[in-house]
């Protein structure tokens, strides 16, 4: 059994191929809403990054009254790192950007 991800990091993607039945994306499972995808199209328009997110919010705040699936898990992600990192916060992706940590040598 396997059980995994594969969302794209990506809004827009994980919008288009997943939710917008125009597309029909490799993980569409039948989803249709015009409101969803009249709120994809305006961002897909929209140059401003904030704006673009705002759209893209108010899509996923639509999908909270008409949901596309049912969420039947969440996983538990457990990341370890050693040493003294003030200030490291873990990306909601749960990915372990070791660039963002701070360098540290034990002795």
């Amino acid at each position: 059994l396997a059980v995994f991800d594969s969302s794209p990091m990506s809004t827009y993607r994980v919008l288009v191929e997943k939710l917008d039945a125009r597309v029909k994306g490799a993980w569409w499972q039948g989803y249709h809403n015009a409101q969803v995808e009249g709120l994809i199209d305006q961002g897909r328009r929209c140059a401003d990054d904030m704006a673009r997110a705002a759209l893209y919010a108010q899509a996923y705040n639509v999908m909270q009254t008409d949901p596309a699936w049912l969420t039947l898990y969440n996983p538990i992600r457990i990341t370890g790192i050693a040493g003294h990192h003030p200030g490291f916060v873990l990306g909601s992706d749960a990915v372990l950007d070791v660039t963002q940590l701070s360098q540290v040598f034990d002795g």
